[in-house]
């Protein structure tokens, strides 16, 4: 199910959570690997990434993938891209709370 129109900024969430928690704290790395997955679900075929939008998203995957192991990721990943809307949604809400 896809989740309707792409948005720019959703990359960025997983990235602010790993920046923020560098350890994992209370939000679980996982969360926001699981986030990439439905952000890159999202986007179109001939989607053509900016400079900004790739260097997001390649330190989000290198920060998420120096904090599990690649069985883990790939994981959490493939949930990701399974997710409804609400799934997602309920996510990054989790996570926000979690962030005050």
């Amino acid at each position: 199910m896809m989740l309707g129109a792409p948005c720019a900024h959703t990359p960025t969430s997983p990235q602010a959570r790993v920046r923020l928690r560098p350890g994992g704290g209370s939000v679980p790395v996982w969360a926001g690997v699981r986030l990439l997955g439905a952000a890159d679900r999202e986007l179109p075929p001939a989607h053509v990434a900016s400079t900004m939008e790739r260097e997001i998203r390649e330190e989000a995957e290198r920060r998420t993938r120096a904090a599990l192991t690649d069985e883990a990721y790939e994981a959490a990943y493939a949930q990701g891209g399974d997710l409804a809307l609400d799934e997602v949604t309920a996510l990054v809400h989790r996570m926000a709370r979690e962030d005050r």
